[in-house]
């Protein structure tokens, strides 16, 4: 029952769209897609590889890779990369897991190729000074020790 002085919610004018799942293979690289009708898009890369998968000696190295997303590249400073995302209103993160380290960027859909581009880019071409991975290795080493 309605509470008095109290509107009752808009309904949306928007339609419902249904989501729509698509998977396959192009170059050796499996791809899903899911459309849901939502003026954001999420691009992701998950690499197999977390937790379960280090050894003593490599503990704590998927974090590392967590808190060293979305860096310098070879062609990109890290004030660049923070700059473009910025300029088409994307938000990066990464996680990682016990399985595989995600990396990601929630993107508006008509700005998915430049966040592509990004994703790759900063995944597949980082560039990590010494300091920088030195600091979060110290970084991730106080975490564990918690």
């Amino acid at each position: 029952e309605p509470l008095p002085g109290v509107m009752p919610p808009l309904k949306s004018s928007v339609p419902a769209v249904a989501s729509k799942l698509t998977t396959g293979e192009v170059e050796g690289v499996k791809v899903a897609s899911m459309t849901t009708g939502s003026p954001v898009t999420t691009v992701a890369l998950v690499v197999s590889g977390g937790s379960s998968v280090e050894s003593a000696a490599t503990a704590g190295a998927s974090k590392v890779l967590e808190a060293m997303a979305f860096k310098a590249t070879k062609d990109r400073t890290t004030f660049r990369v923070t700059r473009e995302l910025e300029k088409i209103g994307a938000i990066a993160y990464a996680q990682a897991g016990r399985e595989s380290v995600t990396f990601a960027i929630d993107a508006v859909s008509l700005n998915t190729p430049e966040a592509t581009e990004i994703l790759l880019d900063t995944v597949l071409n980082p560039r990590m000074q010494y300091h920088e991975v030195r600091d979060n290795v110290a970084n991730v080493k106080t975490e564990l020790a918690k």
